[in-house]
């Protein structure tokens, strides 16, 4: 939600693109729709818990910390899950599930759709362009972002009367 990255970015993170002590994650072209590189930033409290993951991940499965190594590797831990690196149709099951569970639809493109929508309610238009990777503002204000009924209210709501 904070990173507003693709499903397919989730999946190519490695340890080597997290920088805990910059508070950056960096996404690689390999992962971008874009095939366009680049450095987003991390919000204090996804840095702190990714520091616990990483703690728990050196403790418990060293062999899955190393700078090539993705950071999110459901087949390192959990036995079930065959492979050796976490595929797109495995995180999307995992939100299938996760949907079943609490009772409505979540996926990752949904929390990035979310992510937008709150930032662009604070009004910055062009940080928000840059973390989702937009290269054209049109797409981020016309794809992204969705008012709520209130938005629109209060929009209203500045008219005068007639």
């Amino acid at each position: 939600y904070y990173t507003g990255v693709r499903r397919k970015q989730l999946v190519t993170i490695c340890w080597k693109d997290l920088n805990l002590e910059k508070m950056t994650l960096f996404l690689s072209a390999q992962g971008e729709k874009t095939d366009i590189e680049r450095t987003i930033p991390l919000v204090k409290s996804i840095t702190d818990e990714m520091g616990v993951f990483r703690k728990r991940i050196l403790e418990q499965y060293p062999q899955s910390y190393s700078g090539e190594k993705q950071v999110f590797n459901v087949t390192a831990f959990n036995p079930r899950y065959s492979g050796n690196k976490m595929s797109e149709t495995q995180l999307s099951g995992f939100f299938k599930r996760l949907s079943k569970q609490i009772g409505f639809p979540v996926s990752s493109h949904r929390l990035r759709h979310t992510m937008a929508t709150e930032i662009a309610k604070t009004g910055k238009i062009k940080p928000l362009q840059r973390i989702l990777g937009h290269t054209d503002i049109g797409t981020t204000m016309n794809f992204y972002v969705h008012p709520d009924i209130d938005e629109l209210r209060r929009a209203a709501d500045c008219l005068g009367d007639i």
